[in-house]
């Protein structure tokens, strides 16, 4: 929780702190320290024989591993870092054993979650405020104190307004009475809003990537009673009546003006397609890995894909170069190749299968708050996955260490929720076998207990 809050409120400065004088930062000692938690549980073992997403991470990492090796001689420590890619992965491996260990661990997230999301309701308008002005520099770094990607705050905004709809807003109504739930529910929910399309205004991808997930919210969740629509009321006349009368804020030498006319200009440019110059920038790295001796295994890890491919211009204004070609997706295929491009492809392909799966299965046996969970965790990833298209997010730990955090999540619920399935299968095959009865042994046929033993097999 410390790292991930330290990522939510501080994104690019906490990143950077480091041990002085060594390439070792902090999110690197943390996952030290839960892998060796994570040597000794049962729960990684679990993980292992019966969670397929988390296979499938593990292929992915292995291959990821295999090219570090070959490549690590020649790029040194430059290769470990641009391996971040992929090895930031064994942070999801360590969230879900620790929500497996502790079986109550989702209840008492909720509190502590929906504080820090009021917290930061407040506190990211400072860090939006300050994200695009100089400031002073981290020791022995190129990154201001003040430095803040302006896309993921309206990601952990949009990503926190789908968590008090989907899972506060139960939550409270358990435990107080409906109208003052929805009260409170509306308090959260609409400052995140309005955050933010407040952070829409200074970068589209997290425009685009949060979207989704505002107008997911009403397609995953059953109900979401009035709370929805009081927060649409409320958003609809506040934005009408600072469209009118143009109300504007100067967020410094390179920001753009914060205002609703600016949120529309933004929304306008996505759909005109004004990011052709990016996307012009992407057709080389395509071209050159679809070559006989790049396509399988790509790049490899260690080289400045920022300079092979002059990506660097894209930040001329920041001190830090630009290593990779400003898109996650396409930075796994240029430096695994199509190897590993298809490994990322079947990660995401489970992991979102076995949760639409076992959401399924959650709401069948009324357990609405899990289901909720892997409802919350899809969209949130499905939101920084968007944002990784338009930015090169999830080789930073800022970005990256939130989205694995969420994997993990979602896959130990669906781990225990198709366990049980398989378990049942198991018990109910079983049951059905012995109803033969030694009267009568022949009574099922050998095709039906083929089928029953196929059904619990695929149970988990």
């Amino acid at each position: 929780m410390f790292l991930l809050g330290g990522y939510m409120f501080f994104d690019r400065a906490f990143a950077h702190l480091h041990i002085p004088g060594t390439p070792i930062f902090i999110a690197e000692p943390i996952l030290a320290l839960g892998l060796v938690l994570l040597v000794n549980s049962v729960e990684g073992r679990r993980l292992l024989k019966f969670s397929a997403p988390v296979r499938a991470l593990v292929g992915f990492m292995a291959w990821g591993f295999v090219l570090l090796a070959f490549w690590v001689f020649e790029y040194g420590v430059d290769a470990v870092q641009d391996s971040a890619l992929w090895y930031y992965g064994l942070f999801a491996i360590v969230v879900a054993a620790l929500i497996l260990a502790n079986h109550d661990l989702l209840d008492k997230l909720i509190p502590i979650y929906a504080g820090a999301l009021a917290v930061f309701a407040v506190v990211a308008w400072v860090r939006l405020s300050m994200a695009t002005n100089q400031g002073a520099l981290i020791p022995d770094t190129n990154v201001e104190w003040t430095g803040h990607r302006q896309g993921n705050i309206g990601i952990h905004a949009a990503v926190g307004f789908a968590f008090a709809l989907l899972i506060l807003a139960p939550y409270l109504a358990e435990r107080m009475e409906r109208t003052r739930a929805i009260t409170w529910t509306a308090a959260l929910a609409i400052p995140l809003l309005v955050l933010y399309f407040g952070a829409g205004t200074q970068n589209r991808g997290g425009l685009v990537a949060g979207f989704f997930v505002i107008i997911g919210v009403p397609m995953v969740a059953r109900r979401f009673g009035p709370a929805m629509a009081v927060v649409a009321v409320a958003l609809l006349a506040l934005f009408a009546a600072l469209y009118i009368s143009d109300v504007s804020f100067d967020l410094g030498r390179r920001g753009r003006l914060l205002s609703v006319r600016t949120i529309v200009e933004n929304i306008v440019s996505v759909q005109e397609g004004e990011d052709t110059g990016r996307i012009n920038f992407w057709e080389p790295v395509v071209d050159d890995i679809f070559t006989q001796e790049n396509f399988l295994v790509g790049l490899g890890f260690g080289e400045n894909l920022g300079d092979r491919y002059e990506f660097s211009d894209l930040r001329k204004r920041e001190a830090n170069p630009l290593r990779n070609v400003h898109n996650s997706h396409l930075n796994v295929l240029a430096r695994m190749g199509v190897i590993g491009a298809g490994f990322w492809v079947a990660v995401w392909g489970f992991w979102y299968f076995h949760l639409f799966r076992a959401r399924s299965r959650l709401r069948m046996v009324d357990s609405p708050r899990r289901a909720a969970y892997l409802s919350w965790a899809m969209l949130a990833a499905a939101a920084m996955l968007i944002n990784a298209f338009f930015d090169g997010t999830l080789e930073g730990p800022q970005a990256a260490v939130w989205l694995w955090a969420v994997f993990g999540l979602g896959a130990a619920i669906a781990m225990e929720t198709n366990m049980r399935e398989w378990r049942r299968r198991r018990a109910g095959a079983g049951e059905i076998t012995r109803e033969g009865g030694e009267d009568n042994p022949l009574e099922l046929t050998m095709g039906q207990l083929k089928r029953a033993s196929k059904r619990s097999r695929r149970g988990y």
